[in-house]
């Protein structure tokens, strides 16, 4: 049987699932949420205002997190103190339950908006791309494609600088430059999107 073109190329399903399974699609949307349009209209909604709620709460305990790590490194940089490491642990536990929890308010919450301001039958006929594009429009925000590209920009041309840097200035590191890279390279991922940097970009 043949499909027509303009058959379900999205669904509320396949929506939930990538913003659950690509972190780029989930940082967007968590970036869309963050807008304050968009949280006017959850706040002024009894219906959804419990839901929305929660992923503040998500989001802020989150940044708590990151503030007590600061702490925990400074602290373990000027006392030496190797066993305080066992309380990272503990915070990454609390942080794997809070976004596992907090990606599922943000896919309900995703699909609520898009059924609001597209409506279901031009949801379904849209592409990911383009519903992102109508949504950063209708929130005067960059779009998920625009976000994307300097995302990867950034970290492309970061990659050439440390690289060019850790060669010319110290090249006695260079011997450890297969694993200096990757975890710069795995910081700068983490940085950027942060909420005080994403929203920059």
């Amino acid at each position: 049987m043949e499909i027509s073109s303009q058959e379900n190329i999205t669904s509320a399903e396949s929506l939930i699932s990538t913003i659950k399974v690509d972190p780029n699609t989930y940082r967007w949307f968590t970036f869309l949420l963050s807008n304050k349009k968009v949280a006017a209209i959850f706040n002024n909604n009894a219906e959804n205002k419990a839901l929305y709620a929660k992923l503040r709460l998500a989001i802020s305990t989150q940044q708590m997190l990151v503030l007590l790590s600061i702490v925990l490194i400074t602290a373990i940089i000027t006392t030496s103190k190797i066993s305080l490491c066992l309380i990272f642990v503990i915070l990454a536990i609390i942080d794997y339950f809070i976004e596992k929890n907090k990606r599922l308010y943000i896919s309900k919450l995703a699909i609520i908006l898009v059924l609001k301001d597209i409506g279901e039958k031009d949801f379904k006929d849209l592409t990911l791309y383009q519903i992102c594009s109508r949504l950063a429009k209708e929130y005067s925000i960059t779009s998920l494609i625009d976000k994307q590209f300097s995302y990867y920009n950034i970290l492309r041309n970061f990659l050439i600088f440390l690289t060019l840097l850790l060669v010319t200035l110290v090249p006695n590191l260079s011997l450890f430059l297969p694993v200096l890279i990757p975890t710069f390279y795995v910081a700068i991922k983490i940085l950027l999107k942060t909420n005080i940097i994403y929203k920059y970009l």
